[in-house]
C-alpha cells in the first residue's frame, strides 16, 4: 500500500495524510479511540490508588485537569471538531 503524502495547495500535511488513509479504506475511528480513552481515565485512578508508591497518588488530582484536553485532542481525530464541550 503506497500514499500519496506530498504537500498539495491549500492543504495542512495532516488533511493530506487523512485524505489518504480514507481512499486506502483506512477512516480512523475517533469513536473507538474515544472509547479507550475513557476507559483508560476510568480505570486509571483505580490502578495508581491501588499501587503501593504513593507518590503516582499525586496523578489522581491531575487527571481531571488533564482529561479534557485529551478528549480535545481526540475529537480532531476526524479532521472536524463535533464533540460538544471536553468533559
Amino acid at each position: 500500500m503506497t500514499f500519496n503524502i506530498t504537500r498539495r495547495k491549500g492543504m495542512t500535511g495532516k488533511q493530506v495524510l487523512l485524505k489518504e488513509l480514507k481512499k486506502a479504506g483506512l477512516n480512523i475511528a475517533e469513536e473507538s479511540v474515544l472509547g479507550v480513552v475513557e476507559a483508560v481515565f476510568d480505570a486509571l485512578p483505580k490502578f495508581l490508588a491501588a499501587t503501593e508508591n504513593k507518590v503516582d497518588d499525586v496523578l489522581i488530582a491531575v487527571l481531571p485537569i488533564v482529561k479534557p484536553h485529551v478528549l480535545a485532542a481526540v475529537d480532531k481525530i476526524d479532521g472536524e471538531e463535533d464533540r460538544e464541550s471536553a468533559e
